[in-house]
């Protein structure tokens, strides 16, 4: 059986499960003032007793580690978010924070406009989706002219002109967001290997 901390045989130095945690032990032990208890054979570091003695708040990210170990090929991050209630998660660095990047109230109005433009000029009520069957083979010009007279009316509102556009400011972002969305849809589908109608 292997020890990794001055031979010892008490449970956490032999558990494999802290291996990790006692090699970093062991790499930090060496460079600080250590006094052996005499019982089991473990160090103990007193240098920073005192420091240890006073309650501190935990304070966002932990790192237990200056830097990512392997061991026998599985990669260990000891990067945690530790919060004062105990409760312990990963670290959310790299991880995408979509309800950051977007705004409810900003969705909500969306889907409104939406919805207001569901019906056509038939009296039919087309499906919340359909433009997702996207506007044949020329979708891209599709999108490009209407996104033009939507900001049009969006440049006129901006300089005063509010009369001469043929529709509201909200009304005219909607629009534009719904073009640039229907065209970046098209791009992404097919990037992903999705049909291209």
């Amino acid at each position: 059986m292997n020890h990794y901390i001055n031979n010892c045989d008490c449970l956490l130095c032999v558990d494999p499960k802290n291996r990790l945690q006692n090699e970093l032990i062991k790499e930090v032990s060496q460079e600080l003032e250590k006094e052996d208890d005499l019982e089991d054979g473990c160090f103990i570091d007193y240098s920073d007793l005192e420091k240890h003695n006073e309650y501190q708040e935990p304070t966002g990210l932990i790192d237990f580690s200056p830097r990512k170990k392997e061991s026998k090929g599985l990669k260990v991050n000891l990067k945690i978010r530790k919060f004062p209630t105990g409760a312990t998660r990963d670290t959310s660095e790299g991880k995408l924070e979509y309800a950051r990047f977007m705004s409810p109230i900003v969705i909500k109005r969306y889907a409104e406009y939406m919805n207001l433009h569901r019906k056509q000029s038939d009296g039919n009520l087309r499906d919340p989706d359909n433009w997702q069957n996207l506007f044949g083979d020329k979708h891209e010009d599709v999108c490009m002219d209407s996104l033009w007279r939507h900001l049009m009316d969006l440049w006129l509102i901006n300089k005063g002109f509010k009369n001469e556009a043929r529709e509201d400011l909200e009304s005219a972002l909607c629009a534009i967001l719904f073009n640039t969305q229907a065209w970046l849809f098209k791009i992404l589908k097919e990037k992903c290997g999705g049909s291209k109608s």
